[in-house]
């Protein structure tokens, strides 16, 4: 251990400059940088954080574009009968459309936007909007014309008899 701190010490004292020296000639040294400033990096990068952190707390969130929505789904098999349970939160029947293969469910629909008028200070907007799709691949085949559907309180009920 004495050889290593012994050629450590001398490796320092061989590559010390003369000027940027830090302590006795036992320490190791730190070469200074010209120009550089440790305290005020840091503080620069500090301010610049509590900007960015201010201004995005400071501004309410608003987006042109629609948030993407996939609606939520359940799938059971009772006995002979598919089941699925789609989530669509204040969608009517009229913006909904469904089509049926025998291994495969298309659901399409749009979600109207939120009314707001201009003066209106919006200060959070996380609802989605605009037009969505979902394709649910079935895992047996079904007899996709004899589906039943119905849509009650923005949950979507799909009844499909497996196909024998």
């Amino acid at each position: 251990m004495d050889n290593i701190n012994n050629k450590c010490k001398a490796d320092n004292e061989n590559q010390r400059p003369e000027a940027g020296l830090q302590g006795n000639s036992a320490d190791f040294f730190l070469p200074i940088r010209s120009g550089w400033d440790p305290v005020l990096t840091m503080k620069s990068i500090q301010s610049s954080f509590n900007e960015m952190i201010a201004d995005i707390f400071s501004h309410p969130r608003q987006s042109s574009s629609p948030t993407p929505f996939t609606p939520l789904l359940n799938m059971s098999r009772f006995g002979e009968v598919l089941h699925l349970s789609i989530a669509l939160p204040g969608i009517s029947s009229d913006d909904v459309s469904i089509h049926a293969t025998r291994d495969l469910v298309i659901i399409r629909g749009k979600i109207p936007a939120g009314r707001y008028d201009r003066g209106d200070t919006v200060y959070c907007k996380e609802m989605a909007h605009g037009e969505f799709s979902r394709s649910i691949p079935l895992p047996c085949q079904v007899e996709h014309e004899k589906v039943i559907t119905s849509l009650d309180r923005g949950i979507l009920e799909i009844t499909l008899p497996v196909r024998s």
